[in-house]
């Protein structure tokens, strides 16, 4: 028959209480790193939370500086208008009231003709009413010299036009969405200058499509995102 051996394994001699501890260390370790991990994945989520609240805040305040920058060029863009449809419209009137100025010196000259020769030959010049000319004569020097006053009032001048046009471009030189705005701009500025019709509504249709691009821009601009 074969023989078996048998090993006597010694057992370290551990008590009921220490072997207790010692399985108590191991399971106190894993549940305090369990309590990291945890800890950690809530302070990983609460960062991001900072993080999406952070770039709220940044995007909300980008908006309000917007807002602010896009209601001052519509400011500036109102009173542009304002000032080339005053420049505009000081032509139009400029132009009619020097037609009424060139033919009241026309009167003028015939009345100072009429009056001259009556005094010169009253016998010749018996049948011009001496006393009618030289009351037509005050009343005509009356109403051109209105005119005159007229006309100084309504020089037409760009200077503040000129202003708001310049300061508008340098604003909006370097962002892209108000090229279309500044190109208009620019249009109107020359056309409006240049042009010698009597068409009333010519500003009136220039003006309407700049406002129309401004508050396309105004939309776009505050809603960028950035």
């Amino acid at each position: 028959m074969a023989g078996f051996i048998i090993k006597k394994i010694t057992l370290p001699n551990i008590s009921i209480d220490g072997l207790g501890s010692y399985i108590g260390g191991y399971v106190g370790g894993a549940a305090t790193l369990m309590a990291v991990l945890k800890t950690l994945k809530i302070t990983d989520k609460i960062q991001k939370e900072n993080l999406i609240e952070n770039e709220k805040n940044r995007q909300l305040s980008l908006k309000y500086k917007r807002e602010e920058f896009a209601h001052k060029i519509a400011e500036y863009i109102a009173k542009y208008i304002n000032e080339i449809n005053v420049f505009y419209y000081n032509k139009l009137i400029m132009k009619d009231l020097q037609k009424i100025k060139d033919n009241r010196i026309k009167a003028l000259d015939v009345l100072n003709n009429n009056i001259f020769n009556y005094e010169k030959d009253p016998l010749t010049y018996e049948y011009i009413d001496i006393t009618k000319n030289k009351i037509y004569k005050e009343h005509v020097s009356f109403e051109l010299n209105l005119i005159e006053k007229d006309l100084n009032e309504h020089t037409p001048n760009r200077k503040i036009a000129n202003e708001y046009y310049f300061l508008l471009n340098i604003l909006l030189k370097n962002i892209s969405i108000a090229d279309s705005l500044l190109l208009k701009l620019q249009k109107i500025h020359n056309d409006i200058f240049d042009y010698n019709g009597n068409d009333p509504n010519f500003v009136e249709k220039h003006t309407a499509e700049l406002r129309d691009l401004t508050t396309k821009f105004i939309n776009e601009y505050i809603e960028y995102k950035s």
